[in-house]
């Protein structure tokens, strides 16, 4: 499992910096994660199978993202119903 020592940053000036830190992390994470598995080397040896990790953890932090999002967009309607049937006196 991937455990990313930076994080998305929500304030940054540069969100394409911050992507690709993130990638760099998952490079190296991913190369160590492989190597842990297979043998020293089979990462650099395999570029394929890092590949297919690095488009796993977008995949993943993509579904991830979404999640957030939706559980906000949950909470924000909610709050709207709340408010309309507050005032309606139902």
């Amino acid at each position: 499992m991937l455990t990313s020592t930076t994080s998305p940053s929500t304030t940054s000036t540069d969100p394409l910096g911050d992507t690709a830190a993130a990638i760099a992390t998952s490079l190296r994470v991913g190369a160590h994660e492989i190597d842990a598995l297979f043998g020293e080397g089979y990462a650099r040896e395999h570029p394929e199978l890092l590949g297919a990790f690095i488009q796993a953890c977008g995949a993943l932090a993509g579904a991830a993202h979404l999640a957030r999002r939706l559980t906000r967009l949950g909470e924000a309607l909610e709050q709207v119903d709340r408010a309309i049937y507050s005032t309606r006196g139902d």
